[in-house]
């Protein structure tokens, strides 16, 4: 083999070529490698999606704007609101409404129980996500999504590629995330009318969070990729104006699930290992490592993060600890019950159990708990007010004692 000062002579080009189909086999064998991992993440990224989803214009819209429960078969006539079999998925807030995510519906219910709104999405695996003001409603490997307020349709489109992630602002700006041959994946932004105004393009990446800043001209992302077998989580900031990344960090040996914009302009990032905390110039404040498996969290809160770990002594219990914006836990506490689903908002908690929800105010003082009846699938926190989504009826409890 040729050392880094040999000269090229005849004798020794064989050795050359010798020495190039090797870097080459090398190269090819890592790509691979690196491509099989890819391929993998992007099948755990859509079975978690599915747990925590050619070019076509906006179209009609298949929908019902009436309050007789036209083509849901629910019973919206107050709480308890009675599913009748229709194979609920989740519910989330819009504004002052709860939206009901079935099989087959999207559904807009007041505080009092009366059904505003309904739509028929016809999505094989439907995934919801809301903002103050819009629902976003995409098919998870699918080609098509929709855009909704709590009381009628806003839009839709058809895509030539298959849909991986969606994220939707207050004013109505769309994040579409496809999967493309070109790159690994595409990320698209949409105004309010459903016209494209900002693209990103990524190779040997794969998006897993997206969340808009408060003024909606500018988003942040989290970016999986895989360097020499380590998975690293870059995120970065997007500009819709000056169409370029403002910032671009890197999180080592994690992968990010959830980014959310807080009030003070702090970047509260969600990974399978630890709690970040980004000022708004990416750079970085502070690394809450976990003690335990990461179960559940909210990063919704405007001022902290709510992670649930699996107790490392005994993992029978989940311990519960709130990282402030500045990164400290603020307040932490055990319970000894598998939680099933957490919510978070500016002045309380609920933790939802296979039998009970339990409230807690913002230093995790335990409030006061509810039954929840059998096979709860979903809770909410919603103005004071909680709910609790299970196999046969959504039931409304007050938060305070």
């Amino acid at each position: 083999m040729l050392s880094g000062k040999e000269a090229i002579t005849i004798d020794n080009i064989s050795d050359i070529e010798a020495y190039r189909k090797l870097r080459k086999k090398k190269k090819r064998k890592k790509r691979l490698i690196t491509f099989l991992i890819v391929a993998v993440l992007i099948a755990v990224i859509a079975i978690l999606g599915t747990y925590f989803s050619r070019s076509g214009n906006t179209g009609d819209l298949e929908n019902t704007n009436s309050t007789d429960n036209a083509n849901t078969g629910i019973a919206a006539n107050g709480f308890p609101i009675s599913l009748g079999g229709n194979n609920p998925l989740d519910i989330t807030g819009c504004g002052k409404n709860i939206l009901l995510l079935t099989k087959n519906s999207l559904i807009s219910v007041s505080e009092q129980g009366k059904q505003i709104y309904s739509a028929h999405h016809g999505y094989s695996n439907p995934v919801m996500t809301a903002s103050s003001r819009r629902v976003l409603t995409y098919d998870l490997g699918g080609y098509q999504f929709r855009l909704d307020t709590a009381k009628s349709a806003v839009g839709s489109k058809k895509l030539t590629e298959p849909i991986t992630l969606g994220a939707v602002s207050n004013d109505g700006h769309v994040a579409i995330v496809t999967q493309t041959e070109r790159y690994s994946v595409s990320l698209k932004i949409y105004d309010s009318a459903l016209q494209e105004i900002f693209s990103w393009n990524v190779t040997d990446k794969i998006i897993t969070a997206i969340d808009f800043n408060s003024r909606n001209n500018a988003c942040v992302v989290s970016a999986l990729s895989v360097q020499d077998g380590s998975a690293n989580s870059k995120i970065y900031e997007l500009s819709f104006q000056s169409k370029k990344e403002v910032f671009e960090t890197t999180l080592e040996d994690c992968m990010a699930i959830s980014v959310d914009y807080k009030a003070n302009g702090t970047i509260g990032i969600v990974t399978d290992t630890a709690v970040y905390l980004l000022d708004s110039s990416g750079k970085m404040k502070s690394e809450s490592i976990y003690s335990g498996k990461l179960l559940l969290y909210s990063n919704a809160s405007s001022d902290s993060v709510t992670v649930l770990l699996e107790d490392t002594e005994n993992t029978r219990n989940t311990r519960v600890l709130l990282i402030d914006d500045n990164g400290n836990t603020a307040a932490s506490t055990e319970i000894s019950e598998q939680a099933v689903d957490v919510k978070a908002a500016d002045d309380c908690l609920l933790i939802l159990s296979e039998d009970t929800v339990t409230v807690f105010d913002k230093k995790l003082q335990q409030i006061k708990t509810v039954e929840t009846g059998t096979n709860p699938l979903r809770t909410l926190l919603l103005h004071q007010k909680g709910y609790i989504l299970s196999a046969s009826q959504l039931t409304q409890f007050l938060v305070s004692k």
